[in-house]
């Protein structure tokens, strides 16, 4: 509601961020007397338009609700079909650069918790948006140990279509490959240690490389890279 306090909007956001991580049914909740539920594509869409126009506490605290909400094999496909309705993936896909690190932690976990259903639509924003794709990259890249973060992030181009070679010949450009090698390589020899997120994120590092077996003819560029 526009006559709340910012910070009341920001505690209550909170609030309902918890409450979504609890596991509920909020399929079968009512919030309303038309029977609307936080699933409901009116409510998702207006969640997806206050976390675009509203500061990153607020944003972070709803794009967590519906990190909740995409986390359950009960309410994703909701959130995943009021995402395409609203148009929404390339704003969500744009926290990926966002300066606040919490931010950017929760837009990479909601993207990886809806890539297995929007895979196509999110590689053809990446492929438009090539700074958010260098900061997944970079995110990967980074030398301070196995995080959540790294994990949705590689588990995130992980799972993108496979058969899309323009996405293959840009991660190619942005050494995605020869970093996931990297990283595979420090994790086997020690040199790379983690924790509970060690295993998902060595398997993204694996299955990213399984994109140059879908290779088309005539790049042989890409196969002379893959052999060496």
């Amino acid at each position: 509601m526009n006559q709340l306090p910012m910070r009341l909007k920001e505690v209550s956001a909170t609030v309902l961020a918890n409450i979504v991580s609890s596991g509920a049914n909020f399929e079968k909740i009512p919030l309303d007397q038309d029977h609307c539920t936080l699933v409901s594509e009116d409510i998702v869409h207006n969640l997806l338009h206050l976390i675009s126009n509203t500061g990153p506490a607020i944003a972070c605290r709803l794009l967590q609700v519906l990190v909740g909400l995409t986390s359950s094999s009960t309410t994703v496909l909701d959130i995943v079909a009021a995402i395409r309705s609203s148009g929404a993936t390339i704003s969500i896909i744009q926290f990926v650069e966002a300066p606040q690190r919490d931010v950017r932690v929760a837009s990479i976990k909601l993207l990886h918790n809806i890539s297995p259903f929007m895979g196509q639509e999110l590689a053809d924003a990446l492929r438009g948006t090539a700074d958010q794709l260098s900061n997944l990259i970079n995110v990967i890249a980074e030398n301070n140990g196995i995080s959540e973060e790294k994990a949705d992030a590689v588990g995130l181009l992980a799972v993108l279509p496979e058969s899309d070679s323009v996405l293959t010949r840009q991660l190619l450009d942005e050494g995605a490959f020869r970093i996931a090698f990297s990283k595979v390589i420090s994790i086997r020899q020690g040199i790379t240690r983690g924790g509970c997120f060690v295993t998902p994120f060595l398997e993204g590092l694996v299955n990213v490389p399984s994109r140059l077996t879908y290779i088309l003819d005539g790049e042989s560029d890409i196969v002379l890279f893959f052999l060496t």
